[in-house]
């Protein structure tokens, strides 16, 4: 299904804006989860962050957005980023992608300093031309961002997920269809879309896929990403385009009648369903400064002169560093009118910008489209700053109609913090060092303050909920150690949480309140005594073995450790379990020092398998009650290799003997005949390669166009461009012959000679030009992993081998072979380039490369 706006972007984000602003009391905190929130509140607590901008390319955007509105929303988000991470010193990344079919990452990991903004902004700002996508693929799409968002280091993570269209795939009716986006899916080889009843079947596996429990919105929940879903639908379309799947993967809403996903998704996601233009801007700026969220306000317009119902006010005192406003109104060439505290009026004329300079206070506004503006307001020196602001919005028309609404989010200097230094044992009561500090770290007195401010103090523990530890604590509470009560808690992993709700000063008692300001740190609550301090998390690392693999897990203090039980809650697709064993099973044999966890998965795989163990451990001073432990584990699941496969066969055959049936040996072949790993990253490049030049020599790799696959189970083909298909290929009736990857219907070469392995990644392929083979340009493609690493390395084999190995190919299939250039050849001893140093050669020869065989 295509969607049609009709000139006019969709978001009913005010919803959201709304809920996220609303005051909420202590306890309606500990049960009510704001994603957007605990997003900042990470950040806030010095965790590494890291954003994906995820952003449809579907063709429908030529009727939806014909002039790219979602670009400059997108824009406003990534530039007021960019001030945010400045200003507050957090370490945050922003990568972009874009999606229709398929997921394709457009711009890498990216510090958002002076170059790395420059980048995030023209990588952005070229979607206003990708509009021409085939398909509207989700499990495409959010299998490729979780993957993608797992591979790092970052503790705070973030998807931004925009589209205008369902989960909507096409029938292949032509030929070229077929030839330019295969027949299949990745989630549902078997299934040939040729057909209108084939598309809905491969729709209905897929979402099933996405929602099943320990699916793919269930690895999104694990993996601690929060999700912000941005629908954009035409009013011209009612109730036609039916969201609830994007809904329910952000926010596990009902999808068909069930929950989407088992794993509570309070805190992780919000969904949003856009109307207007500048709705488009309020959706990003929510997110604009994660620590910080806006309150919102709408009124009507006033009727040519500043009107008291058209206000939108503010208090500032000496906590507040800065102001930050966003405005829009659906009535064209209205005024906004800047009252200051001494009743200074500075106006933004339509299609004007304004910059004032006072003492107390810097003022600037400019028009981000003709119905939205963005202006901000810096502290000063003088007193001027304090008092009531109001922003007015003027119809000097007057029309008599129109509403204005603002985004206004008061930035104030002033943040909880703990010390860090405080250990959260089990027990009655522990003293935790809370207090007030600015930006810069320094602690605040409380007599310094003229704000009115009050802290809780709250203990995260994920799906298990949040308890209240402290609350209402005013800023002389803090002068010294809080005293928290943890009997009640159990030991493991959880976050501690410190909201802070501030009330600027304000002589006439009508100070603003800011939207609670939170931080939150990653806490281990720890057993009593002598009991062992055992690790917050187990991280089994990356596999592709059925067989077990064995991790030892440490801990700090006495004590000794057992494994009573395990629970598997998410699982890729086609591995229906896993088992968790250790030879530490019981008090008899509990484990001192460590204990090796073995994790065997009942099938091979792609994507995240994860969990609890549920551990016991005993004091080390003597007896004592055992205490249990839970723990969450991960391991990233890959497809076995072909070696894995080649062996295991040749095994089979070994333990059974010649008379095994061939049929079993070749079923146990096709098994394991897949591609290995989550996915892979590609870079196809283009030039000549004759006898006088070799445009590798010069090339270089287009760092920000990685095209990203992302392997679903058991998926055995992979369609990279118009002339390369790859494909796995297999020998039933050849005992010990591994599978491997062929290129359908083309002339090429690959780094490994005639073939490929299964774990494709770190090789290239090169093809001829099929209309002109000897004297067209050459392809070659760059196989890597999803995050890109070791392109570098693929890259240089490629320019030192494929001279030598296309004038082969070429020679092989009857054209005039030509030898490679001689610049690419000059510092090498034979035909495949090895350095003259004496470099071990590849062991593939040139025959290996352009030899045929029989598939």
């Amino acid at each position: 299904m295509r969607l049609a706006l009709a000139g006019r972007l969709v978001v009913a984000f005010g919803f959201l804006i709304l809920t996220l602003a609303t005051p909420v009391t202590r306890a309606e905190a500990a049960s009510a989860k704001q994603p957007l929130q605990d997003f900042g509140a990470c950040i806030a607590g010095g965790g590494k962050a890291r954003v994906l901008l995820l952003l449809d390319t579907s063709a429908s955007l030529k009727t939806s957005d014909p002039v790219a509105t979602r670009v400059d929303a997108a824009r406003h988000l990534t530039d007021r980023l960019g001030t945010f991470t400045k200003a507050s010193g957090a370490a945050l990344e922003v990568a972009v992608a874009g999606f229709a079919g398929d997921f394709k990452v457009s711009l890498p990991w990216t510090a958002l300093d002076g170059a790395g903004k420059r980048d995030v902004a023209t990588s952005v700002d070229k979607f206003r031309g990708r509009n021409t996508g085939w398909e509207t693929d989700y499990w495409q799409a959010l299998q490729g961002a979780r993957t993608y968002l797992a591979d790092g280091d970052a503790d705070c993570k973030a998807l931004v997920w925009l589209t205008d269209g369902m989960y909507d795939l096409d029938q292949r009716s032509t030929q070229q269809e077929k030839d330019d986006y295969g027949t299949t899916k990745p989630y549902a080889p078997d299934i040939r879309l040729t057909s209108a009843g084939s598309v809905e079947r491969v729709e209905r596996v897929g979402s099933r896929d996405l929602c099943r429990a320990g699916g793919v919105a269930d690895a999104i929940r694990a993996d601690g990403v929060t999700t912000v879903a941005i629908a954009l639908q035409g009013q011209d379309q009612g109730d036609s385009n039916d969201f609830g799947l994007m809904s329910g993967v952000a926010t596990r809403s009902k999808v068909d009648g069930g929950k989407c996903g088992d794993r509570d998704a309070r805190g992780k996601g919000s969904f949003v369903l856009a109307e207007d233009v500048g709705d488009l801007f309020f959706a990003f700026d929510a997110l604009s400064d994660p620590e910080n969220l806006p309150k919102e306000r709408t009124t009507p317009l006033c009727q040519g002169e500043v009107c008291p119902a058209g206000r939108h006010s503010f208090v500032t005192d000496r906590s507040i560093s800065s102001v930050s406003v966003l405005g829009s109104a659906d009535v064209k060439g209205f005024e906004a009118v800047f009252v200051t505290p001494a009743g200074e009026r500075l106006t933004l004329a339509p299609g004007g910008s304004l910059k004032e300079e006072r003492p107390g206070f810097e003022l600037r506004a400019s028009w981000s489209t003709d119905a939205v503006f963005s202006a901000t307001l810096e502290r000063g020196e003088a007193a001027s700053w304090e008092g009531t602001w109001s922003v007015v919005f003027v119809d000097p028309a007057k029309t008599g109609r129109g509403k204005a609404r603002t985004n206004i989010r008061l930035v104030s200097d002033l943040a909880p913090v703990w010390g860090q230094d405080d250990e959260l044992v089990v027990g009655d009561e522990s003293s935790l060092d809370v207090g007030l500090a600015l930006g810069d770290g320094s602690r605040v007195e409380p007599k310094e303050l003229q704000s009115n401010v009050s802290v809780g103090v709250l203990l995260d523990r994920g799906a298990d909920g949040r308890s209240v530890l402290a609350e209402d604590l005013s800023a002389a509470d803090l002068q010294k150690p809080v005293t928290v009560d943890l009997s009640k808690e159990g030991p493991g992993a959880g976050r501690l949480v410190l909201e802070m709700s501030l009330t600027t000063a304000d002589p006439g008692g009508k100070g603003t309140e800011l939207g609670p300001r939170t931080v939150s740190y990653p806490v281990t609550v720890q057993a009593p005594g002598e009991y062992p301090r055992v690790p917050g998390s187990i991280d089994f690392g990356r596999g592709d073995s059925v067989d077990a693999v064995d991790l030892p897990v440490r801990w700090k203090g006495g004590g000794c450790v057992w494994l009573a039980s395990s629970q598997t809650d998410v699982l890729p697709s086609g591995v229906p379990g896993a088992a968790l064993a250790s030879t530490a099973s019981d008090a008899d044999t509990c484990a001192e020092d460590e204990i090796v966890l073995s994790l065997t998965p009942e099938e091979a795989g792609a994507g995240l398998l994860g969990g609890t163990v549920l551990l016991r451990a005993l004091p080390a001073d003597g007896p004592g009650d055992a205490i249990e432990i839970p723990v969450r584990f991960r391991y990233e699941m890959e497809p076995a290799p072909n070696e894995t496969v080649r062996w295991g066969v040749f095994a089979l055959v070994m333990a059974l003997g010649l008379a095994i049936p061939v049929a079993l040996l070749a079923a146990v072949k096709k098994h394991g005949a897949v591609l290995a790993g989550d996915g892979v990253a590609v870079a196809v490049l283009r030039g000549q390669v004759n006898e006088s030049q070799s445009f590798l020599v010069g090339a270089a790799v287009p760092r920000h166009e990685h095209h990203v696959h992302v392997f679903a189970d058991r998926q055995t083909s992979l369609i990279i461009s118009d002339r390369l298909t790859l494909r796995v290929k297999f020998h039933p009736f050849a005992l010990v012959t591994a599978p491997e990857v062929r290129a359908d219907d083309a002339a090429y070469v690959t780094s490994q000679g005639h073939a490929l392995p299964l774990a494709v990644r770190g090789n290239w392929v090169a093809t001829l030009d099929p209309h002109a083979p000897g004297t067209g340009d050459v392809e070659v493609v760059l196989l890597m992993p999803i995050s890109g690493q070791g392109i570098d390395a693929v890259l240089a084999d490629a320019r030192m081998k494929v001279p030598s190995a296309v004038a082969k190919l070429r020679g092989k299939h009857g054209h005039d072979a030509a030898p490679a250039a001689a610049n690419s050849r000059a510092n090498f001893d034979d035909e495949w380039g090895t350095p003259s140093s004496g470099a071990t050669p590849n062991p593939t020869t040139a025959s290996d490369v352009v030899d045929d065989d029989v598939w």
